[in-house]
């Protein structure tokens, strides 16, 4: 009996071991949607979905990041707590009419910023820690100041 060539495609070896490298993919996908978006609540589950397929869209945007921040043991950590580099890697919401090459720029040069304005020391303050001050005065027996760090983001609740 002649195969057809769907038949043919389905049993091909590559074609199960890419299919087996999607699923995967997706999987790894999902279980970071979960910790983007703290399934509390059933929408929240909408908001995973769309991650993963805009994720699967611009799959080389997503492995550079992914490959940027586990270039170095420290963004390897900072990318661990704070996962929500990616969602602003798929989101619009974050940089209005711009493409995901044009974000992944934006995220990747702006950290690439940060690692050279400030000491190691103080990304772990920012990003893993309590934060710094950068800048206090008092006024008016007031203490007035400007502090730099990243609390816990849940982009769940957000809405």
């Amino acid at each position: 009996m002649k195969k057809t060539s769907s038949e043919k495609l389905l049993s091909s070896p590559k074609i199960i071991i890419k299919g087996m490298k999607e699923m995967k993919n997706i999987v790894n996908l999902y279980t970071l949607g979960k910790q983007l978006y703290k399934c509390d609540r059933w929408i929240n589950y909408r908001f995973i979905i769309v991650f993963i397929i805009r994720s699967l869209m611009h799959p080389n945007e997503v492995q550079t990041l992914y490959d940027f921040f586990h270039s170095s043991p420290l963004r390897r950590k900072i990318i661990t707590t704070h996962p929500t580099f990616f969602a602003q890697l798929t989101r619009h919401l974050f940089f209005k009419a711009s493409t995901t090459s044009e974000r992944l720029a934006i995220i990747i040069q702006s950290f690439v910023i940060l690692e050279y304005k400030f000491t190691k020391q103080s990304l772990q303050q920012i990003y893993l820690g309590p934060g710094i001050r950068l800048w206090s005065q008092w006024y008016k027996e007031h203490l007035l100041s400007i502090d730099m760090g990243l609390a816990a983001v849940n982009l769940g609740k957000a809405r």
